[in-house]
This record gives structure tokens, C-alpha cells and sequence, in this order.
């Protein structure tokens, strides 16, 4: 089970970065997790338009391994 998670920063955020969880989660396999982050980065550019000084995503998976 994984859950999105999308890490922005933005000059409209100053200094401070943005980390956006999905409330939408969690997904059965890694790589309907990237699909949603993906989706996720585009429906922000609304919010925080580019240029971007960085954007990142994760997939956290609900069962890390020991």
C-alpha cells in the first residue's frame, strides 16, 4: 500500500517548501503511485505556478520492511 506524497518549492513559498499528502490513497502497487503524484503535480500548478526551484515526490509505502 502506498501513498503519494508531492514536496514543491516554489518562489511563491519564500524560503519554505510545500508537502502535499494524498487524501485519495493508498494504492495497491508503486506505480499507480507515481501515476497519482504525477497528477497531483499538475493540479498544483494552479496553486503554485512554475518556475519551480524544486518539486519532488515519494511513494510512502504503509508497510516498510524491517
Amino acid at each position: 500500500m502506498f501513498t503519494a506524497v508531492l514536496i514543491i518549492c516554489s518562489a511563491v513559498l519564500g524560503d519554505k517548501c510545500i508537502e502535499i499528502k494524498d487524501a485519495q490513497g493508498p494504492y495497491q502497487s508503486h506505480s499507480e503511485c507515481i501515476e497519482r503524484a504525477l497528477q497531483m503535480f499538475q493540479d498544483t500548478q494552479i496553486l503554485f505556478p512554475p518556475p519551480y526551484k524544486s518539486a519532488e515526490y515519494r511513494c510512502d509505502n504503509k508497510y516498510k520492511r524491517a
